[in-house]
């Protein structure tokens, strides 16, 4: 259900991302909202098909194809690669934002569109090949069952930055009412990102330093994970209630 609200929402936000470079009245077709919520969109896709899949899974696997289903979908491999594509590329989006707002000068001059798509692409790559390594050591089939380890993922707390948006403002820095929106948005996309991943970061932490001796996949194992799931949903509704033109455009389109 999470997932397919997910699919929803995010495929709401492109569609409007979309009309919006169209009639050139939106600053959301930043490359890098666009990135955020693609990915996003793919997370919640992933999330959906695996627990659709763990409905009804397939008894027994055999060979390359029992693998690639073990890997992808019974160990979860794809879901939680994306998820956490999604958090490197809200630390792009944070970062490119940081630089704007704290270093105006340098954004426009050195912020080059290479550099931009270096990290776009970063974003996507490198937890892709980071978590692939350990999946594909950690996963295996034997005797047509699926045997995989749980792995754990990193927490990326990102700071507030409205105390510099204030300052910029008051030193006359190139900071427009609409660029202040944009921030104060994406400090609360960046506030619920933290949020949402702490509990399950925290109880994995728990677990490898010995402070929690229970059952790993207990009860507050699933629960911190489906807090965790609803970071790839909860971003659109951020959107529609912090961004007007956001919501004029959902109008428009239904």
């Amino acid at each position: 259900l999470i997932g397919l609200i997910g699919v929803c929402g995010n495929g709401v936000v492109l569609s409007v991302i979309y009309r919006s470079r169209k009639t050139k009245k939106s600053r959301l077709h930043n490359a890098f909202v666009v990135n955020q919520t693609a990915l996003d969109l793919v997370s919640s896709v992933f999330l959906a098909m695996t627990f659709i899949y763990k409905m009804a899974p397939t008894a027994h696997m055999e060979g390359s194809p029992g693998l690639v289903l073990c890997i992808c979908l019974e160990g979860e491999g794809l879901l939680w690669i994306f998820l956490s594509a999604s958090a490197f590329s809200l630390m792009s989006l944070t970062f490119e934002r940081y630089i704007k707002i704290v270093f105006p000068i340098r954004h426009h001059n050195s912020f080059t569109d290479a550099k931009k798509a270096v990290l776009l692409a970063m974003s996507w790559l490198v937890p892709f090949f980071w978590l692939l390594a350990f999946i594909l050591v950690a996963t295996k089939t034997k005797d047509g069952k699926c045997y995989y380890q749980r792995y754990g993922h990193m927490l990326w707390t990102l700071k507030k930055r409205n105390s510099q948006v204030a300052e910029n403002q008051q030193s006359g820095g190139n900071v427009s009412k609409a660029q202040v929106n944009i921030i104060k948005t994406m400090v609360l996309v960046s506030a619920c990102f933290a949020i949402l991943w702490a509990p399950a970061q925290l109880y994995y932490f728990a677990y490898i330093i010995g402070l929690y001796n229970g059952e790993y996949l207990s009860s507050a194992y699933y629960i911190f994970n489906i807090i965790c799931f609803t970071n790839s949903v909860i971003n659109p509704f951020i959107y529609a209630m912090k961004i007007a033109e956001f919501r004029e455009m959902v109008l428009v389109m239904f």
